[in-house]
């Protein structure tokens, strides 16, 4: 029994890994920095609008500033 039959189905199903387009990366890229960013905004909100309730009246830019503390902090922990 022949497997000539059997080695061409491999090779037909057998993938041919792509590298991703220029495009893709820039796309990719693009989508991480957009998302970065949102979700920054986000605790910014977030921290203004608790401490709003609280009683302590904070800003969006101030609830920012608390943020990006908050994660300058992570960082320094983060790298030792």
């Amino acid at each position: 029994m022949k497997s000539d039959f059997l080695r061409e189905l491999v090779d037909d199903v057998k993938e041919v890994e792509e590298q991703p387009t220029q495009a893709f990366k820039v796309g990719f890229a693009a989508g991480s920095i957009l998302v970065s960013l949102g979700v920054f905004a986000l605790e910014g909100i977030l921290i203004a609008s608790v401490a709003t309730s609280l009683g302590w009246g904070l800003s969006f830019l101030q609830g920012l500033g608390v943020a990006a503390l908050f994660e300058l902090v992570m960082l320094r922990l983060k790298n030792g």
